[in-house]
């Protein structure tokens, strides 16, 4: 029924786990602060 309208990942903008619009998270996780390209530096290793 209606449950596709619970569904919290098909809400994700009503998930303040993020924490990305505080910012106070962004320095717990500097890895999302560079940009994909530098992550994929990273994961691709030397």
């Amino acid at each position: 029924e209606d449950d596709d309208d619970e569904d919290p990942e098909e809400d994700p903008v009503d998930y303040p786990a993020d924490g990305g619009d505080d910012g106070d998270d962004e320095e717990d996780r500097p890895e999302v602060t560079l940009p994909p390209r530098k992550r994929l530096d990273i994961a691709l290793g030397p």
